[in-house]
């Protein structure tokens, strides 16, 4: 295999670099400080993952360039959000699940995060969406945590999103409604200090509070526990072409509903024998849509909260009521989960909750040809490599690019 810088043929990575006029405007950052953002970044810089892997021209070569400033779909819709007051901050956020160490489509999703949070004087919030614990370890914590200080360092740092160290979701009465609600903390820009009495977000944090949201959905109506395994769950729910059955546990009252939870929370029932699902509609076009699950059982200890859970939500409802108790704004994920929007803002819009929603953007995942993003053992398989040569060279050049803004959100994925 030819290292890179010795494959023609390897791919270019299209970044966004600051270039041009260096204007600037005052903005507030996630520490309530004013500072000084560039108001626009002004052009794109091409970076070719071959030959010498030469970085951009440097800025003061190109301070003539009347190029138009560089833009994508995503910092057009933030950039309007601005103009029109829309939210008192920017909030985005960077949600990995800790199940593996990052990769080159992270340092993506990092740069596009970070990157408008800076641009635009916001913050970005570093969360774990650590809801199955049977896929998940502190090694990873770790290392992500490391990783991204790592890559935002010196350009971003001041918009990392962290809270006080084992802080949990505020109650809280909002227009005489009850509300969760846990906001980042500010503190000073340098990383190595502010992580002293901080750490990042956790969506195990919230499961009390999640718990309670889906008891309001119980509640009225809109959710109840099924009895199907696993396999008949996929049966009963159909296919593309063809719609869902409903459940003949569907039809159960509320009260039974409810005690049938209870007793799932308290770890009466085996795993997988019984599942929280929401009450939607089986004939809808979108599969994610078809009465979806939402807590499964899991006789699990998990990394941050133990042994205290035998339940555990589901991604699609832990994430988008994280977004909302962290009082996100924007958030941001791969193409992959436009089919899943329309369930974001169900569970959203079906809880009577009292502040601003958040709303899910979508972007392009980032693809990479001709390059090698993993190791091989001596028996031949293959394993993910969380430093190898490739993954190193181009996140460093991914870091010099990310130093001005985002990466673009282009449509565009394969370079």
């Amino acid at each position: 295999m030819n290292p890179v810088g010795e494959t023609p043929s390897s791919p270019k990575l299209l970044l966004l670099a600051e270039q041009g006029s260096t204007e600037s405007r005052p903005t507030e950052n996630s520490n309530g400080a004013t500072g000084q953002f560039p108001s626009r970044l002004a052009s794109p810089c091409s970076i070719q993952v071959n030959g010498d892997m030469s970085l951009p021209s440097n800025p003061a070569e190109r301070q003539n360039d009347e190029a138009p400033a560089p833009s994508d779909f995503i910092r057009d819709i933030v950039a309007a959000h601005v103009a029109e007051r829309k939210y008192p901050q920017i909030h985005t956020r960077f949600p990995p699940e800790p199940n593996g160490y990052l990769h080159i489509g992270h340092a993506k999703s990092i740069c596009l995060n970070f990157g408008l949070a800076r641009e635009f004087g916001g913050s970005c919030n570093l969360r774990y969406d650590d809801t199955n614990p049977t896929k998940e370890e502190v090694e990873y914590v770790d290392s992500i945590f490391e990783d991204v200080r790592w890559l935002i360092g010196g350009w971003a740092d001041h918009c990392l999103g962290l809270k006080p160290k084992g802080r949990t979701p505020e109650r809280q009465t909002v227009n005489g409604k009850q509300d969760f609600y846990l906001p980042a903390s500010g503190g000073t820009s340098n990383i190595e200090h502010r992580t002293s009495n901080v750490e990042p977000f956790y969506a195990s944090d919230y499961f009390d509070q999640l718990y309670e949201y889906a008891i309001a959905l119980v509640k009225k109506g809109l959710a109840y526990v099924c009895d199907l395994s696993p396999e008949d769950t996929d049966k009963y729910r159909g296919a593309p072409d063809r719609p869902g059955k409903d459940s003949p546990f569907r039809d159960r009252s509320i009260d039974e509903n409810l005690d049938l939870f209870s007793r799932m929370k308290a770890g009466e029932f085996p795993d997988s024998a019984r599942t929280l699902r929401a009450k939607i509609d089986m004939a809808s076009p979108n599969i994610w849509l078809r009465d979806p699950v939402l807590y499964r059982i899991r006789h699990a200890g998990h990394h941050h909260t133990g042994d205290q859970w035998r339940i555990y939500p589901m991604y699609d409802f832990a994430h988008c009521l994280s977004d909302y108790i962290e009082g996100i704004t924007h958030s941001i994920c791969t193409l992959e989960f436009e089919v899943h929007r329309p369930l974001y803002d169900w569970i959203l819009e079906n809880l009577d909750l009292p502040r601003p929603l958040p709303r899910q953007y979508e972007f392009a995942r980032l693809s990479l040809g001709n390059s090698s993003t993993t190791a091989s053992s001596p028996a031949g398989t293959t394993r993910a490599c969380p430093r190898s040569a490739a993954c190193a060279a181009a996140a460093s050049r991914l870091t010099h690019c990310a130093r001005s803004p985002a990466i673009s959100a282009s449509q565009s994925t394969t370079a």
